[in-house]
Formats: C-alpha cells, structure tokens, sequence
C-alpha cells in the first residue's frame, strides 16, 4: 500500500463522509442503511480508484456518482422510496436562491410534500441543486450528463414543483 495514496484516501474521507452520509439519509430514511452505503462508496473509491493510484480531477463528483449508483441499485433491490417527510425545516432545505418567486413563499413542509409528488429524477434534481447545493456542473459530473442537458431537466423540474405549488394554492383559497 502506498503511504500517499493512504493519505489521499484519508483526507478524502474526512472531508466527503458527513456529506456523502448525510446524502443517504436524506433519500433513505434508514441511518444503518445510510452508514452501510455510506462506507461502500469509500470502499470503491478505493478499490478503484485511489488504491490504484489514479488521478482523480473531481473527486467530490466522483464519490457522488459513486453515491448515486448505490442508491439506484438499493432502490431496485428494496422497491422502496422514503419520503422527506422525516425532514424538518432545520435541515438546511432553502428554496431562496431559486428564481422561482412562488416556490420561496411556501413553507419547508409544504415544499417536502410537493417534493414527494414529483417524480424521483425531478425530486433528485431538486434536492441536489437547491437543498445540497451543488452547481450544474457537479450534478452533471454525477449524472453523467451535459451541463445543458442538466440545467433544462433542473428548469423543467421546478417548472413542475411550482405548478404543484400553484394548484396547491389555488385548493386552500377556494
């Protein structure tokens, strides 16, 4: 084992685990599970990356497509989806730097519920973006999709949560 890769490794690790952890529980709703997936990720990125001594640009982005596919391929075994209902409005989710005047009136439950509503890959997009807080470019390295591509999936998806949002409104002032 190489003494720098295992540094690499280790500085790797205390910098990304609490976000990649804190990515799975948003999704998963289950803190073993989240742990267990949480330490896959740093186990491949090992075994096929850093253990081998591979240059790694975007690591950040790496580990997050890593991520990703874990939490597809958990999905499909289990054929489960958690809700964000477990989630409060202490947990960071801020709609404020949408563009989406609407969207930045409701409340952080109504927007959980409106989130639930939306498909999983609007949801994804939605919660990458605006509740975790990457840039295009990040999400578009875990996705492995053009940043083009990326921002009209991420417009079209808010366009979606506001309408949500606008026929929500338009029940309670009835």
């Amino acid at each position: 084992m190489n003494e720098q890769n295992k540094k690499t490794m280790e500085e790797v690790y205390s910098t990304y685990v609490d976000d990649i952890f804190r990515y799975f529980s948003f999704r998963l709703g289950n803190k073993e599970k989240a742990l267990d997936l949480t330490q896959e990720v740093f186990i491949r990125m090992w075994q096929s990356y850093i253990g081998k001594g591979a240059d790694v640009e975007h690591i950040k982005a790496l580990l997050y497509r890593i991520a990703h596919n874990l939490l597809v391929n958990s999905y499909q075994r289990d054929v489960r989806h958690e809700s964000l209902d477990t989630l409060s409005e202490d947990d960071g989710f801020d709609v404020a730097d949408t563009t989406q005047n609407t969207l930045q009136q409701a409340s952080a439950e109504e927007l959980h519920r409106m989130l639930t509503r939306l498909s999983d890959k609007d949801a994804e997009l939605i919660r990458l973006r605006h509740i975790e807080g990457f840039s295009v470019q990040e999400i578009a390295a875990i996705q492995q999709v053009s940043e083009n591509t990326l921002s009209v999936r991420i417009h079209r998806a808010l366009e979606r949560l506001e309408d949500l949002y606008t026929k929500h409104e338009h029940k309670t002032h009835e």
